[in-house]
């Protein structure tokens, strides 16, 4: 059984999208089934920078950040509805 999954997150609205799952004896599992497509338009429609240029920094702390379950930076997952909740200096809004 998987213990803990890999997200690519959206860190202004928190939108996730599951690339991995993580199982004690085996390690890390891609999700194969993931289509270039849908990642695309996954990551299209979650390109807030023309809405919110201040949010976005051209240094590489950018809109999107890989989290897994234990991310110290999570306050809250919301698996039902594929949200999360960071802690306020890591949300960009």
């Amino acid at each position: 059984m998987a213990n803990n999954r890999m997200y690519l997150a959206c860190r202004f609205c928190g939108a996730l999208f599951c690339l991995a799952k993580y199982y004690p004896d085996t390690g890390f599992y891609s999700n194969c089934d993931i289509k270039e497509q849908e990642l695309t338009h996954w990551l299209s429609d979650h390109d807030h920078r023309s809405e919110h240029v201040e949010f976005y920094d051209n240094e590489g702390d950018g809109m999107f950040t890989l989290i897994t379950e234990l991310d110290k930076r999570v306050k809250n997952f919301d698996l039902r509805n594929r949200k999360v909740v960071f802690y306020k200096r890591y949300q960009l809004k």
